[in-house]
Order: structure tokens, then C-alpha cells, then sequence
């Protein structure tokens, strides 16, 4: 399957000043959420979409108990998740505490399977109009509800 992209005209992000140009914009056609998901790996396989459902509502809370208690969480095919924070200086370790810490995010580094089937993925350029048609961020996909 191709990946879709449509041209675009914005300011060139290296040289604010510089006039304008043409990018290409991937195309985003929704929001596909864990029951969507559960539908597309129960029509691919022999498992039921309750068994899915339960299976993937208990590796996101597994893998939010793993980070918290800091691991790192790789998901072989999928990519490696870990906790990071940003943090204000202090003089000295004593002086430091958790009120420097400014913000504390999840980072994900994809895994070399799933770089490599994206970037050998073919690009198909379509027209914005076509690109307006059934993209919203509503629901999880055609008849996929939360």
C-alpha cells in the first residue's frame, strides 16, 4: 500500500525569512483506536475481537506500569518505549528536587522492522480535495466506536 501525500505551501522551516515553498503533507485519512485495531487483527487471525481487545488493554497497562516502575518496553516489531524528563538545574544534589522537573514524557523509537516497512512503502501524490473525504480525527474508522 501506497502512502499518500498531497503538496502544500509553507514557509521554509530552515530560513523563516526565505519566500515560500511546496512540501509534501502525508495524507491523514482518521483516528484508528485499539477497537479498530482489535477488528483489523480478528479478521487477519483466529482470534476472537473480545480476546484482542483484552490482550491489547493489557499490554497498555502493563506497558504503563513497566515505565513507571522505570523499564524500558521494547514490543518486538513495534518499537522500544521509554520514560524521559526534562528538568531545571540545581547547584547542588542536595538543593535538587522533584520541583525541577519541568516535564516528563514517553519516547518511542521505532524498531528497525517497521522503519524499514515505511520507508520502502511506495509514495502516491494525491489532490487536497481528495484528501478531505473521510479526514477527521472522529471515532476509530468507518463503524469504530471508543
Amino acid at each position: 500500500m501506497a502512502i499518500k501525500y498531497h503538496v502544500i505551501e509553507r514557509i521554509n522551516p530552515q530560513d523563516r525569512t526565505a519566500p515560500k515553498k511546496f512540501y509534501a503533507n502525508a495524507v491523514k485519512r482518521g483516528h484508528m483506536g485499539i477497537k479498530g485495531i482489535a477488528e483489523r487483527i480478528t479478521e487477519s487471525s483466529s482470534a476472537s475481537k473480545a480476546d484482542t481487545l483484552l490482550v491489547l488493554h493489557a499490554l497498555a497497562t502493563q506497558m504503563g506500569m513497566l515505565l513507571t516502575e522505570g523499564y524500558s518496553v521494547k514490543v518486538e516489531g513495534i518499537g522500544t518505549f521509554r520514560v524521559t524528563v526534562n528538568s531545571s538545574g540545581a547547584e547542588t544534589k542536595e538543593e535538587y528536587g522533584p520541583h525541577l522537573i519541568r516535564k516528563h514524557s514517553i519516547r518511542f523509537y521505532p524498531d528497525t522492522d517497521l522503519k524499514d516497512r515505511i520507508n520502502r512503502a511506495p509514495m502516491e501524490r494525491v489532490s487536497p480535495l481528495s484528501c478531505e473525504s473521510g479526514n477527521t480525527d472522529e471515532g476509530e474508522g468507518p463503524g469504530q466506536g471508543e
